[in-house]
């Protein structure tokens, strides 16, 4: 008997469904979302400085057994400190899906003040009915910030609160799926894609430099990996539409890369650039100062060209592991128990 549930419990190993420890559930009906918790989905009263980042977990929900629901967010609350630095343009929040087969297709992406005076609310999606998805928010600041005249402290503490709401959609007509889809894109995609013109090696790190997309344009993201035209990593919180340089950390050293950089307006993505290869430096090599800075943030959109490695994330040249781990071996615990 025993031998019969250690099989069981190794086939469910193998085979079931990856899980993220969400931070937020958010249940949809016919009616309505509930709430979210009453503490903000980010909040941070340390000084943050550029490069700094927070990722949660949202997992959300549609609990109806009829309707279909698109699901949306949009922010409830928004503070800053000190909101004269104008900080919330450099803070970045990117929304990505984590149930489609790269794990992490971009929803949206943009600066957490764009977002606080966008009118219309983001969608996640439109849910038949029974449905759920998890969502990763990232929260960023752009690691381009720099002092100003009246700003001679580029450091920041945030609070950002979101709301959830839901609407029926299509629920005269039959839906040939029972997955998420994402909703209509109306932004106009840029016109030209921007163009790569160098690349500066360090010992874990690379920097890019880029000339600029035609309009419009709200954001940059960047795509890499070990192989031609072959992008294992994406990178969504590159920097807004005045960006024309980012440096890439956590690389391994003495190994050879591949980028290219993409830009995009709200929800519609360009064509990629030109792509740039350079090989890291050795460790005892002094890694190159980059002097040339540029400002401003990212606005990103629903797009299929984000990837990255599972279990692990990478995130602005930082890996963070995700659960899942933790439920392997808790899983292997229950064999050795079981087994004894």
């Amino acid at each position: 008997m025993k031998r019969v549930v250690l099989i069981t419990l190794f086939i469910c190993i193998l085979l079931c469904r990856q899980v993220f420890a969400a931070d937020w559930e958010i249940d949809c009906d016919g009616k309505d979302c509930t709430n979210p918790p009453p503490h903000p989905l980010f909040t941070q009263t340390d000084q943050w400085i550029p490069g700094m980042w927070e990722a949660k977990i949202v997992t959300v929900k549609n609990l109806d057994d009829k309707k279909n629901l698109e699901i949306n967010t949009k922010v409830k609350n928004l503070q800053v400190d000190p909101l004269k630095c104008h900080f919330d343009e450099q803070l970045i929040l990117s929304i990505n899906r984590l149930d489609l087969p790269d794990k992490n297709t971009v929803v949206w992406s943009g600066s957490v003040g764009d977002l606080f005076k966008r009118r219309d609310p983001i969608s996640l999606g439109i849910f038949p009915p029974k449905t759920d998805v998890d969502f990763r928010y990232i929260i960023s600041y752009n690691q381009d910030a720099v002092a100003e005249e009246n700003c001679p402290n580029p450091t920041t503490s945030f609070s950002l609160q979101l709301n959830f709401s839901r609407k029926e959609v299509n629920n005269e007509s039959e839906i040939n799926t029972n997955k998420v889809t994402s909703a209509k894109c109306d932004d106009q995609a840029p016109k030209s894609p921007p163009t790569l013109i160098n690349i500066i090696p360090g010992i874990n790190s690379i920097a890019l430099f880029w000339e600029k997309a035609q309009e419009p344009v709200t954001y940059y993201i960047i795509q890499y990996g070990t192989q031609p035209n072959k992008y294992e990593f994406t990178n969504p919180n590159a920097g807004g539409k005045e960006t024309t340089k980012y440096i890439i950390n956590s690389l391994d050293s003495e190994k050879q890369y591949f980028f290219t950089v993409v830009a995009g307006n709200g929800c519609a993505v360009g064509l990629q650039s030109n792509q740039l290869t350079a090989v890291t430096l050795k460790n005892f090599q002094t890694s190159p100062t980059i002097i040339n800075q540029s400002s401003n943030v990212l606005g990103v959109s629903t797009c299929n060209v984000i990837s990255t490695p599972t279990p692990t994330v990478s995130i602005l040249g930082i890996t963070k592991k995700n659960a899942y781990w933790f439920i392997v071996a808790l899983q292997f615990v229950a064999l050795a128990v079981l087994w004894l």
